[in-house]
């Protein structure tokens, strides 16, 4: 069986652990039908990303629909889609909204990998991986004493910080699932252009969770304008990251005192059962 996901040259940990995740979820997966293709960890159910699987055999676990430029691929007969990140990737593919259960990262918790370990000292923050390099994080982290965690870290690395966190400011959305799994308390925070607000209202659905994402900076920041010269955009840019940079620190204080959130314990193993069932249902089909 062959494996989709996204993979990004800069590394991102929500998207690498797909490497190793499914070893661990569909024991042997890498032996079965050649000619199935798995689509894994991620917002990757978009006309751009399935077309060139058309006519071709997929079983779809736990993927969100997104990015693309919002377009919305028609479901191919041979898509098995076994089940979506949530209830609202279930409905813009028409499918019934059961079968939105949850992330596959939300099964991490369960894995001998990450053992019972004691809880660290400080918060952590984890952005999105567009969002590093707009400001020297580690230094406005450093000033507020939070700790500052690359997402495009090795995931297992990444994941292991999170586990151990005892609050997680996140604009990762993974980073928010995986905190929720091991039962720590996160905030959600928006930063860059590439923060995709609707992905994250499937995780908040199939959760049970109302939450409004704000922004880590004041509105008057605003990002430069993509049209124009470019040399008049990236001084810009180089203006606008200026002006991050001097206020990060005090933004990031100022939204740890936003509440924390976590799904509620019965819903998380509800979710947890149900995305068992369906990768005993896999395996019995493909296995």
């Amino acid at each position: 069986m062959k494996l989709f996901y996204c993979k990004l040259e800069a590394g991102n940990f929500g998207d690498d652990l797909n490497e190793w995740i499914w070893d661990h979820l569909l024991p042997g997966w890498r032996e079965w039908d050649p000619e199935v293709t798995l689509v894994g960890v991620g917002t990757l159910i978009n006309a751009p990303n399935l077309l060139p699987y058309a006519e071709r055999r997929m079983v779809i676990m736990g993927s969100g629909v997104g990015y693309g430029g919002g377009t919305i691929p028609a479901l191919d007969p041979k898509w098995d889609v076994r089940c979506l990140r949530g209830p609202r990737s279930a409905m813009l593919l028409g499918l019934p909204e059961s079968i939105g259960i949850t992330d596959p990262a939300t099964m991490l918790s369960d894995l001998p990998v990450f053992g019972a370990e004691e809880r660290s000292a400080k918060p952590i923050f984890v952005p999105h991986w567009e969002s590093v390099s707009l400001v020297n994080w580690q230094e406005a982290c450093r000033r507020c004493n939070v700790e500052f965690v690359d997402p495009r870290g090795d995931a297992r690395h990444v994941i292991g910080k999170i586990s151990r966190a005892p609050l997680v400011l996140a604009e990762s959305m993974h980073a928010a699932i995986i905190a929720d799994t091991f039962r720590v308390p996160w905030i959600p925070i928006r930063i860059g252009r590439s923060f995709l607000a609707s992905k994250w209202q499937d995780f908040f659905m199939s959760n049970g969770i109302e939450a409004e994402i704000e922004p880590l900076h004041e509105d008057r920041i605003r990002f430069p304008s993509r049209i124009g010269p470019i040399s008049t955009r990236k001084l810009a840019r180089k203006f606008h990251c200026q002006i991050l940079n001097i206020h990060a620190a005090r933004d990031l204080q100022m939204a740890l005192k936003r509440p924390a959130f976590l799904s509620q314990d019965a819903t998380l193993n509800r979710n947890k059962e149900r995305f068992q069932e369906a990768l005993d249902k896999v395996r019995r089909v493909y296995g």
